[in-house]
């Protein structure tokens, strides 16, 4: 059959026959069937290919879509930034950034001394800047109270929007704070330049400001006392003078006012808000401004000539002063006119001799009335119309702390801070009065019982009449006049702490007396106790005072009934031997005795019955007395107690005499609801009773029937950074708002992690780029390590890990300087020129520097220690240390550093350039370099050092011993003025190490404290005693050590000096020089001779502190200023010593003679410590 006869088969193609069958052919692009040859089918041997291809190219254009989304994100946010960037340069410009930086350049200074917040955290700290959180408000905005991540509470200062001016005075407040380093000012941390209102952070001063402690507008609890309000006085002039006197550049503060002087805590002074503030150039005495200020505070004399000078910030004092004396507001138009304004009124009072008519009647009470006296009359000079006729600030702060010297009760707490004595009550009270009145109206007795008795609260178990005591051992008998008395005897109670288990008890002296006609007078009183009372050994201790004095202490153990005796001697050959402040058994002396002891006897003997001492000291005493209650003072306390007749003693009493664990048993305890049981022990004998203590979280009387109640510590602050805070039995818990969960103690909340879908998703797409950019960061980084470790092998070498860790630990920061490169310096220097040398020692070479313009072409000293030196890595320690030192340290008579470099192999230091040479160039004139310093400079130059070192005992935090005192480290430039330099040496002490720092010996042969040599510690007076060297070389134009005198005793100056004075031959060690400038200067010199034979005691504790020796050389050089005339004796009279008493007497007057044997001791001491030493440090 022929299939293709009449039709085709083949769909596609042409039809063969074939015998019985037939085939297709396929055209061109086609092929047959695998199973036959009868059909086409289209040919394409790329098929395979596609099965590969189509996903890769559908993945191609996923990613391609991918990418493209991608980059329109990035392009989106890219212009999100770029809109927040201008936004906040837009912010940084209105905030007057531009004008901060430029401020901040002139004064070379540098905004990384502080942190730079950002808005979302300051937003975060304020909760919002939520109501709850406002501290204050005002015409220059609104102060927030703040919280930071690591805890830290902080205070935020807000301007208003739209107030320009207020910008401004951000921005000089900025300025004038980034100079200042003093612990009596408040501290800013920080500021933020990202919002629409420029910010301010400062540390948070917990206890308001003065005027609400004054007019107690916020009920801050009882008045302020004299004492308190005068050393609250004290430390704001201290500041004041430290802003005008001795800053790097003179500050008037020009808003001095009550609300602008917080309280702290500890109730330190911290002088606030520096807005209004001017920086003076030191070669200008006053400034034209706009008058700012506050009315009632303001000068007139400001006011109308619209002339600033340092003088405006006395006057503002003077009226803070009168606010402190008469406890009114400055400026009241509830008042007559006559009385508006306070300084017009106050000044009227005191002329028309009215002034007990204008002083609070509540520290008129308290007496001290020389003292209110002398204060009012400071104040009036301060508000003098003429500023010219007010005392300076410096005068005004030094008037002041001779007047707290002289207003301390003479055994007062002076072993404690003053500020925690003003918290623990007056000298007729201590802590037991916080335990009884701080519970805020709870009550402390039995109910339908009296819980006072006069002036003593009684808790029970104390009682004053029947069912209102636990028995008849806790009977208070109540006198009529309102004395109480211990059960039925004459034991006079003055306080009870039921939380301690303590009385406090008045209790006779025992004395011993004579007279020239033989009589003999004492008396020996006893002290019978009965459980549950006993001495406290904890609180008391036992004491002597007598120039011929053996006293003996009598007691028994309640347990055993074993005696206890202790005694101790006490021996003087004359007032002037005896030790100030000391009870060592020279005019006083004392010991400790044990806890548990009852029936005391005190007996007193006299081993000559005063016959050698009769004309100084005719009686002796002994007592037990409470710690801190009397502090002995030399012929004060001889005084005092033939006055009194009692002093304060401790009992300790408990509660039957089972312990705890027994009274638990039988259930008969007597501490009721929410309290603890305690037991009484002495030793390691078994519990004598027990007392009873509120638990933590309640607070109260323990011993009440209703227990302890629990303290709501909701109800005055919110503990809970975020969140609500929810009261609950002895405890609370914080409760989280939408979005925070709470910590594991439900005292905090966190915000939760509610972002991470989001973050997921970024992940997934930031790996993509991620892959194209690795490789790149692999190679820079290869790069980069290779010269990291050179970098971190010379910042090993430099100290730069200590550096670090110190800088931690004293919160400083070695950005406050700038840091150079090595080509910068090495430019400076012309490649360190051996004709830009001008100094080289032991520590290495320093070198003259002319920076770039950069750096305003300032000229410089560059000091860098030598290379290969054995004793490079104490090099590298030394300079770190000074590194830290100086960092701290804002003073116009101490050397400032400027910068560092830590890219060389060896550290590099960067200080202002001091023209002059130093103080030892010019007292032993070298070569004729320099003319011979007269009197007047010498005492100007060493007045400058005394007070530099002053600042740098008494008002860094924290203080600051030099360690190298010496004619060589002090310099001198153009106008004379002294700058203290090289602080290689130097230590910070934390407050609570000072006067017991171990160290290794540093410092320089001749003016190294023997007693630090000898005990490695070092105390603060150690500077003092270097200080008096330097004192002597600047009288005798010798120097401090010579190998070249015949004699050992001369080759030390010391101690030829000491030896000089000792037998007076004071004019065979003088510059001849000295002693022809003129016969008014004979009593100036031996003023400062004496001054610094005092400062070269052997025992640190005779020796004057630095800030007594200031004071002392101030008033000298006024003294010299005038050597035969008669000086003002409203201007000079305290700084001289008058009749009244002052600071400058009380130092010249402290050192009431040597025993004999003092000298001569510290001589031979000395001798031998220096015979086998040669020169050198």
């Amino acid at each position: 059959i022929d299939e293709c006869k009449d039709s085709n088969p083949c769909s596609i193609g042409t039809c063969i026959n074939l015998s019985g069958d037939y085939s297709c052919k396929c055209p061109k692009g086609y092929k047959n069937d695998d199973k036959n040859q009868k059909s086409c089918i289209k040919h394409n041997p790329s098929n395979r290919w596609k099965i590969i291809l189509l996903p890769v190219i559908s993945l191609g254009v996923c990613a391609g879509l991918l990418v493209l989304l991608i980059g329109i994100s990035w392009i989106y946010w890219g212009m999100h930034r770029r809109k927040i960037m201008k936004l906040k340069e837009k912010y940084f410009k209105e905030n007057g950034g531009l004008l901060l930086q430029q401020q901040l350049a002139i004064q070379r200074s540098s905004m990384e001394v502080t942190k730079i917040f950002t808005a979302e955290e300051l937003e975060k700290a304020t909760n919002n800047y939520h109501e709850s959180r406002v501290l204050g408000e005002g015409g220059y905005g609104t102060v927030y109270k703040g919280v930071l991540p690591d805890n830290k509470v902080v205070a935020i200062k807000k301007s208003k929007i739209g107030v320009s001016t207020q910008k401004e005075q951000f921005v000089n407040e900025m300025v004038v704070l980034s100079q200042i380093n003093h612990r009596n000012v408040v501290r800013l941390l920080g500021c933020c330049l990202e919002t629409p209102v420029p910010l301010l952070v400062y540390e948070f001063i917990t206890n308001g400001t003065l005027f609400e402690h004054i007019h107690n507008t916020k009920d801050k609890g009882s008045p302020l006392s004299w004492e308190l309000r005068l050393k609250i006085a004290a430390e704001t002039a201290g500041a004041l003078a430290y802003l005008h006197s001795s800053t790097s550049m003179p500050i008037i503060h020009r808003d001095v006012k009550t609300t602008n002087i917080l309280l702290d805590g500890n109730y330190r002074t911290k002088v606030s808000d520096f807005g209004a503030s001017k920086l003076i150039p030191l070669d200008q005495t006053q400034l034209t401004t706009l008058v700012q200020g506050t009315l009632g505070y303001l000068d007139p004399e400001y006011f109308c000539s619209s002339q600033l000078t340092e003088r405006s910030d006395v006057y503002s004092f003077g009226v803070v002063l009168m606010e402190l004396l008469t406890s009114k507001v400055a400026l009241s138009f509830d008042r007559p006119e006559k009385e508006r304004n306070l300084a017009s009124f106050f000044v009227w009072s005191m002329e028309v001799d009215r002034l007990n008519q204008i002083l609070d009647d509540e520290i008129v009470k308290e007496g001290n009335i020389e003292t209110l006296r002398n204060a009012a009359d400071l104040a009036r000079r301060c508000v003098r119309l003429k500023g010219e006729d007010r005392p300076t600030m410096k005068e005004v702060a030094m008037e002041l702390e001779g007047m707290r010297i002289m207003a301390k009760h003479p055994w007062g707490k002076a072993d404690c801070p003053e500020e925690t004595e003003y918290l623990l009550g007056s000298g007729k009270s201590d802590a037991y009065v916080v335990d009884v009145t701080a519970d805020c109206g709870h009550p402390s007795a039995k109910p339908n019982c009296p819980d006072r008795c006069g002036d003593l609260t009684i808790p029970y178990p104390f009682g004053v009449n029947e069912d209102c005591y636990m028995g008849s051992d806790y009977f208070i008998n109540c006198a009529p006049n309102g004395t109480a008395f211990l059960r039925n005897s004459n034991i006079r109670v003055t306080n009870i702490s039921v939380d301690l288990g303590e009385i406090q008890i008045q209790q006779y002296l025992t004395y011993d007396c004579y007279t020239e006609e033989g009589e003999h007078r004492y008396n020996i009183p006893e002290l019978w106790l009965t459980p549950p009372y006993t001495i406290s050994g904890a609180k008391n201790k036992f004491m002597a005072v007598g120039c011929d004095t053996y006293a003996e202490f009598q007691g028994y153990r309640p347990n055993q009934n074993l005696p206890f005796i202790a005694g101790c001697m006490s021996q003087c050959l004359g007032l002037d031997s005896v030790d100030e402040n000391s009870c060592s058994g020279i005019g006083c002396c004392q010991t400790s005795i044990p806890d548990g002891l009852k029936n005391r006897t005190v007996y007193l003997k006299s081993y000559n019955n005063h016959t050698y001492v009769m004309d100084f000291n005719p009686c002796s005493y002994a007592f037990i007395v409470q710690e801190g209650q009397f502090n002995f003072s030399g012929n004060a306390s001889f005084q005092q107690l033939a006055n009194v007749s009692e002093l304060p003693m401790v009992l300790n009493w408990d509660i039957g005499d089972e312990s705890c664990d027994v009274v638990a048993e039988k259930k008969n305890s007597s501490c009721m609801a929410h309290t603890k049981c305690v037991n009484r022990t002495i030793g390691n004998q078994a519990p004598s009773g027990y007392i009873c203590q509120c638990l933590p979280g309640y607070y109260g009387n323990p011993y009440h029937p209703d227990g302890c109640l629990d303290v709501d510590e909701c109800k005055d602050s919110n503990p809970c950074d975020i969140g609500t805070c929810v009261n609950k039995p002895g405890d609370y818990t914080c409760k989280c708002p939408k979005g925070y969960k709470n910590t594991e103690d439900l005292k905090k909340c966190i915000k939760k992690n509610t972002n991470t879908p989001i973050k997921v998703a970024m992940g997934v797409i930031a790996a993509f780029f991620v892959l194209l950019v690795v490789f790149f960061f692999l190679y820079c980084a290869m790069k980069r390590r290779q010269f990291k470790k050179q970098q971190d092998k010379f910042f090993k070498q430099n100290g730069g890990l200590f550096l670090r860790q110190q800088l931690a630990s004293y919160n400083g920061s070695v950005e406050a300087a700038k840091i150079f490169t090595e080509a910068e310096l090495e430019k400076a220097t012309n490649n360190y020129n051996e004709e830009r040398k001008i100094g080289e020692g032991g520590y290495g070479v320093v070198y003259s520097g002319n920076l770039s313009a950069d750096h305003h072409n300032k000229v410089v000293a560059i000091k860098k220690s030598k290379v290969n030196n054995p004793i490079a890595e104490t090099q590298s320690l030394e300079f770190v240390n000074e590194v830290i030192v100086l960092s701290q340290i804002h003073h116009k008579n101490v050397v400032r550093l400027l910068g560092c470099c830590l890219e060389t192999q060896t550290p590099i230091l960067v200080y202002e350039y001091i023209s002059h040479g130093t103080l030892h160039d010019h007292i032993h004139r070298k070569d004729n370099k320099y003319p011979r310093l007269p009197l007047d400079l010498r005492l100007k130059i060493a007045a400058d050092t005394a007070e530099a070192l002053s600042y740098l005992h008494h008002y860094t935090e924290p203080p600051i011993i030099h360690r190298d005192v010496k004619a060589m480290n002090i310099l001198l430039d153009h106008k004379y003025t002294a700058k203290v330099a090289d602080f290689g040496a130097s230590k910070l002490v934390p407050d609570q190490d000072e006067g017991k720092l171990s160290t290794l010996v540093q410092g320089t042969l001749g003016h190294l404290n023997p007693k630090y040599l000898q005990s490695h510690i070092l105390p603060e007076k150690s500077d003092v005693y270097s200080f008096g060297v330097v004192l002597v070389e600047l009288i005798t134009s010798q120097k401090a050590l010579s190998s070249n005198k015949k004699s050992e005793v001369d080759r030390n100056l010391a101690n030829a000096f000491v030896h000089a004075m000792k037998e007076s031959r004071l004019n065979e060690i003088l510059d001849a020089e000295i002693a022809k400038e003129g016969e008014g200067f004979e009593k100036v010199v031996e003023t400062v001779a004496d001054l610094a034979n005092r400062c070269l005691r052997l025992r640190g504790e005779e020796r004057p502190s630095m800030k007594e020796v200031a004071m002392e050389l101030e008033g000298m050089r006024i003294m010299a200023k005038h050597p035969r005339g008669k000086a003002d004796p409203e201007e000079t009279e305290y700084l001289l010593g008058s009749a009244k008493s002052d600071a400058y007497r009380v130092d010249v007057t402290a050192d009431c003679g040597h025993p004999s044997g003092t000298n001569s001791g510290y001589d031979s001491m000395q001798i031998q410590m220096l015979m086998s030493y040669g020169d050198g440090r």
